[in-house]
């Protein structure tokens, strides 16, 4: 019989981070007696309300979201949370009957707890990473991946990532390392008819969705430097990241405009329908480690191509977004760091109504490889697989 899974994520619908994203996604695709969701409660944001699909809970509460130095203060909690979120990990495992684990990083709490779960029910463990872990790590941090991933990857029967360009890196920098498939990000509405897009306003409206952060924020700050200094253009961003980091930054001024992300699923689709064009940004260069450049899968990106608007996308030429981009022909893809060529792209898509046209046709085409009802079969294929196991709930105590 096939295992129920236990899903160990720090980020949870309806909290709106990408890992909360990904992982509810893909879990509405499974029933109660097949799925358990658990993570982090973000009172902030609403994470009392309830939604359809298999039973979730919550183990830890977040704290000091949006203040100055949130993560620093996370971080410095790390000790004084892990022993009840592991227990009540545990607890949750065998009060539903789970006979598999799956955890997800980018939180190394929930990943660690989903190894000990895993071991001390000894069950199946399943992996899911959406970014590079040890790579992006320094410091103390460092030294907690060098022994945890290891760890992790020694149990794991399945590491999923969220691209091909993360397994391929994967396979080749771990060569000891079990399975490696991906797993991408989906999407649950029915995929729309083709629309042409309108002709550009005045302004030019121009969207970017997601949270900033170093991932993606050199290329952000050069397409602001863009619209600063290119007449009748406008950019608005759709993020949760707090005002005062964006400021920080430098991303403020009259032709920035700022939404919350808090919008429901259909608003967010509304606000990206009033853009003349969407903008994917990926770091050419930043602060993290350059394989994460590289193998990098933007949540937003499903969403844009989805929303029937055409992509510009600033992304570093060697990159998989890069590649995959321009194998399917759905985005206008500008690779260089010279501000000349970014404005050049946005007057080119301003002006070419055939281009637009193509590329949101492209993209629709695109967006069909990460349908949910897809991606949840490839999950329910290696569970299905993952053999006898330990008796739901034994062993754990």
């Amino acid at each position: 019989m096939t295992p129920k899974l236990l899903v160990l994520s720090w980020s949870i619908p309806p909290d709106v981070t990408g890992s909360a994203v990904i992982v509810g996604n893909l879990a509405s695709q499974f029933g109660p007696d097949e799925l358990v969701l658990a993570g982090e409660r973000t009172p902030a944001r609403g994470a009392d309300g309830r939604e359809r699909g298999p039973a979730r809970a919550f183990l830890t509460t977040a704290r000091f979201s949006g203040w100055p130095g949130q993560g620093y203060l996370r971080r410095a909690a790390l000790a004084w949370q892990m022993p009840a979120l592991l227990l009540r990990a545990v607890r949750l495992y065998r009060r539903e009957h789970c006979g598999a684990v799956l955890a997800v990083f980018p939180d190394a709490r929930y990943l660690a707890a989903g190894v000990l779960v895993a071991r001390l029910g000894h069950a199946p463990l399943l992996l899911y990473f959406h970014n590079t872990y040890i790579e992006n790590q320094r410091g103390v941090g460092r030294l907690v991946a060098r022994w945890l991933q290891p760890a992790a990857f020694a149990r794991a029967q399945h590491v999923f990532v969220m691209s091909e360009g993360m397994a391929r890196h994967f396979r080749a920098a771990y060569p000891g390392l079990a399975a490696c498939t991906p797993l991408v990000h989906s999407f649950c509405e029915p995929l729309p008819a083709f629309e042409e897009p309108p002709a550009p306003g005045s302004p030019v409206r121009i969207h970017a969705m997601g949270t900033v952060n170093a991932s993606c924020l050199d290329a952000l700050q050069r397409l602001y430097r863009v619209v600063r200094s290119t007449p009748d253009l406008l950019l608005t961003l759709v993020t949760s990241t707090p005002g005062w980091v964006l400021r920080k930054w430098g991303l403020r001024g009259e032709r920035l405009k700022v939404v919350p992300a808090t919008l429901s699923r259909e608003g967010m689709f509304a606000e990206l329908a009033s853009a003349d064009m969407v903008f994917l940004p990926l770091g050419l260069r930043g602060a993290l480690d350059g394989v994460e450049y590289k193998t990098i899968f933007p949540t937003r990106t499903i969403e844009y191509l989805l929303c029937r608007r055409p992509i510009l996308a600033h992304v570093p030429s060697d990159s998989y977004m890069a590649e995959f981009l321009r194998a399917r022909g759905c985005a206008l893809v500008v690779d260089s760091q010279e501000e000349e060529a970014l404005a050049a792209a946005v007057q080119r898509l301003r002006a070419d109504r055939d281009e637009r046209a193509r590329l949101v046709r492209a993209a629709l085409a695109a967006a069909a490889e990460f349908e949910a009802g897809r991606v949840a079969h490839h999950l329910r294929e290696v569970v299905a697989g993952l053999g006898e196991s330990a008796e739901p709930g034994e062993e754990c105590r």
